[in-house]
Formats: C-alpha cells, sequence, structure tokens
C-alpha cells in the first residue's frame, strides 16, 4: 500500500520555484548537498529522511503539524522491543516506569525544548516513531523545528506561525493513499479513502477476495501479514471445501467485531484503519479455532495469551 504518494494541496505551491516532491522519491543523502531542505511530514520515513538532510543539507528543517513521541531505538543497549517485552531487566538499581508514556517522560525528557510541540496524544494512540537521532540533530542547530506550512512563496514557505524560510527543496513525507490499480475499485466501499473489509482483510460479499496489508498497528506488521495470509489460504480451503462455507460467509458478511478493544487512536484519516495488536491476534485465533484451522507456527510467534490481556507495548506478539 506505500507505492502511490498521497501529497497536500497548499497556496502558492504552483508558484515556488524549487523543487517540491514526493519522499517516495527519496534515494540517497547526495540529493541534499548543497540545498536548503525542508521536509514535511513526522513519520518514521519523514524523520529518517531529515535525519540525513542534517548531516548532508546546507541547512535543513522539518515541518510538524503536531507534538509527536520519539521512542529510542534502545535501551540501555537493547532494542527497544526487546526490553519493553520483559526478556532483558535494566540494569541493578534502575527502574523503568512500565507506562509508554511515563517511560517516554523520563528517557526522552520534554520534547518542546528542541523547538518541538508537545505531544497532543498518548504514545501508543499512532505509530510509535522510533529515532532519538532527530532529538540530536536538533539539540545541536543542524536541524530546526517548524509548524506547520500555511502557504509557499516563489522562493520558500510561510508557517502557521507567520515564521518564513527559504528552501531549495521541500521534500513531503505525507503517506501514501490506498490504490489498487488492478482492481475496479467500485466494487469496494471506501471510507476516509480506506475500503472496507471484514478483518481488514475479506471482502464482505465477494467470495475469494482477500487483501494483506490494508491495516495499521502501533507496533510492528510484518508478522500480523504473515497471519492475514494465513487467514487468506482459510477462506480459500473453506470456498473450496464446502466445509463451514455457509458459516464462514455470514461471518464475512454481518460480523462486526471491536478491534480496537479498549485503545483509542488519533482520529484522522490516517489513523482510520488502526486496531489493537493484541485484540486483532485474539480476534483472529478465536476464528482460526472455530474452523478448525491452526494457529500459526507457535515456535516463530510464541504461544498466544488468550487471557484477555493485551500485548506488552512494541512487543513481539
Amino acid at each position: 500500500m506505500t507505492w502511490r504518494p498521497s501529497l497536500p494541496t497548499y497556496p502558492g505551491l504552483a508558484d515556488f520555484r524549487g523543487e517540491a516532491r514526493h519522499a517516495v522519491t527519496y534515494r540517497d543523502p547526495s540529493e541534499f548537498v548543497g540545498k536548503r531542505v525542508l521536509i514535511v511530514g513526522g513519520g518514521n520515513s519523514g524523520v529518517d529522511i531529515a535525519c540525513d538532510a542534517a548531516r548532508a543539507a546546507d541547512a535543513a528543517s522539518i515541518s510538524l503539524r503536531r507534538g509527536y513521541h520519539f521512542v529510542p531505538k534502545h535501551i540501555f543497549g537493547v532494542p527497544t522491543d526487546v526490553f519493553l517485552s520483559g526478556q532483558v531487566h535494566p540494569p541493578k538499581g534502575v527502574v523503568i516506569p512500565d507506562d509508554p508514556d511515563k517511560m517516554l517522560k523520563a528517557i526522552v525528557g520534554d520534547l518542546t525544548r528542541y523547538g518541538l510541540k508537545a505531544p497532543d496524544h498518548k504514545a501508543l494512540q499512532s505509530h510509535p516513531i522510533m529515532n532519538t537521532q532527530i532529538l540530536h540533530y536538533l539539540a545541536h542547530g543542524d536541524l530546526t523545528a517548524k509548524g506547520d506550512v500555511e502557504r509557499f512563496t516563489p522562493t520558500g514557505v510561510v508557517f502557521a506561525d507567520g515564521s518564513t524560510g527559504d528552501f531549495d527543496l521541500v521534500l513531503f513525507a505525507t503517506g501514501y493513499e490506498y490504490r489498487m490499480p488492478f482492481l475496479d475499485e467500485d466494487l469496494f466501499e471506501w471510507k476516509d479513502g480506506r475500503p472496507q473489509l471484514y478483518l481488514n482483510i475479506f471482502h464482505r460479499r465477494l467470495t475469494g477476495l482477500s487483501v494483506v496489508g490494508y491495516i495499521e498497528f502501533a507496533s510492528a506488521g510484518y508478522q500480523r501479514f504473515d497471519e492475514m495470509a494465513q487467514m487468506a489460504a482459510m477462506d480459500a480451503v473453506i470456498e473450496q471445501s464446502g466445509a463451514g462455507r455457509d458459516a464462514w460467509r455470514a461471518m464475512k458478511a454481518n460480523d462486526r467485531p471491536n478491534l480496537r478493544g479498549a485503545s483509542t487512536y488519533i482520529d484522522s484519516p490516517r489513523h482510520a484503519n488502526y486496531v489493537d495488536v493484541g485484540v486483532y491476534r485474539r480476534v483472529l485465533s478465536e476464528i482460526r479455532e472455530k474452523f478448525g484451522w491452526p494457529d500459526p507456527d507457535d515456535a516463530l510467534y510464541g504461544p498466544l495469551d488468550r487471557g484477555g490481556g493485551d500485548s506488552p507495548p512494541f512487543s513481539k506478539n
């Protein structure tokens, strides 16, 4: 789903004499050499590219419309997701809060001292931004934090706070649209630019039509995509064998489980397809069990906790 750029529109953009393009075109930091660069967008890609610009450009800025949480990739030299899964303990005498927001406040501190806005949401109400290099570059003046873009001028940008900047290159790290050019999009019901699918996988009326990847988690997704593919395989077997076919088709047409549980996410089209990873895994597991389909290889994923509790933040589960 990350192939068709979502490009914003701004007053004056057509008159901008510099270069303006989407981050999908970015390949190498050498593109920034000798230029004044603005990165627009605060996702993981945008922040990573902004760090490249901080090293390579003559001047680098990043435009963020809201406050974000920045999660260190390592804690005490251990990958953050491994550390928070409980597999590794902090050094003796060090106490790390279990609550992700308190943890980030303790480890990262007050982000406003870098010129950033304070986060306007809890840590897991959006996809974690796994990057602390950006704070290094902001602290050392190699990168400047700016607010939302209000309009373009022939030479640069006017920001929402009234400040201005001249730029040679503006790179939009503004995400991607959900598009399936190989299918008639009129086959689907769309909401907030997202196709409405059962479990974010199955067309509710057309048998045999499954989609893998049109979903968002506030954690790693690759194992989840594998589980979605397992569900698509189950669907194919049920349709071919006929065993449980009527019950399965009725579920696809009518079942509307709460895939977020008690979790809440930022109210925006970007977060329309967010689900709670623990809740989602349990729902898939219950459906597989109902139709006699095995769980994915426990040797790879580990036994699934069916006790009702959500997976630990950023955990491998």
